[in-house]
């Protein structure tokens, strides 16, 4: 674990998963792919096994998992805004790298667990954590570095999500009447097509199957 900077690896342990929840770090937080096949939704936005999440501060976060991943949190404690990485002051963007560079990115974080795994003594992790720390950010620059990394499409997540809640709040108001999408859709000021579209990316499922979940869990 090099200083300043905690690695966390994760693995799901379901077919599938649902994640909502504050991500990010007090400073900078990172979250690396692992699994050749990772898929998933952050925030309504896909992300392969060729993008990485770069929060600054703790940002709310839907994330849906189709399937099982293994992918990495790296956590900094400051922003990390001196290395050229593509400047933003808060909030998450995900960003998509070559294959090759991830591919290179993937071996020096492995090659740094096995070598931290290896150190028996604190001092024999002290003399090589230096070394670990630079290897590891020097990786980061050729993915990160602004004329490398390419920022992924940012639909408007914020203003589904919000639209959501609305929902949510309507739903708990009507228990007990029939909920028809077009009058939802009325109440909310949108159309229907949109009511679905912000159920679909924000909650991975159709405006149906959600009214039905709500309301069994009411």
């Amino acid at each position: 674990r090099p200083p300043g900077s905690t690695l966390f690896p994760y693995t799901t342990l379901f077919r599938s998963r649902r994640l909502e929840a504050d991500m990010g770090a007090p400073g900078a937080g990172l979250i690396v792919p692992i699994s050749p096949t990772f898929q998933a939704e952050i925030n309504g936005r896909p992300a392969s096994n060729t993008t990485l999440a770069l929060f600054r501060g703790m940002v709310p976060c839907s994330a849906i998992e189709p399937h099982a991943n293994t992918y990495l949190m790296l956590r900094f404690p400051s922003a990390m805004q001196t290395r050229n990485w593509t400047d933003f002051e808060s909030g998450f963007e995900l960003y998509t790298a070559t294959p090759q560079a991830m591919e290179n990115l993937r071996h020096v974080i492995l090659a740094i667990m096995r070598s931290a795994s290896a150190c028996v003594a604190p001092r024999d992790f002290a003399r090589l954590s230096g070394a670990m720390q630079e290897t590891l950010l020097a990786a980061l620059d050729d993915v990160l570095g602004r004329e490398n990394a390419t920022r992924a499409p940012h639909p408007s997540f914020e203003h589904y999500r919000k639209m959501v809640a609305r929902l949510d709040e309507l739903v708990v108001e009507a228990t007990s009447t029939p909920l028809y999408s077009d009058n939802l859709a009325s109440s909310l000021g949108v159309s229907v097509r949109t009511l679905q579209t912000a159920t679909r990316v924000v909650q991975g499922m159709t405006l149906h199957q959600y009214l039905r979940l709500k309301r069994l869990w009411l």
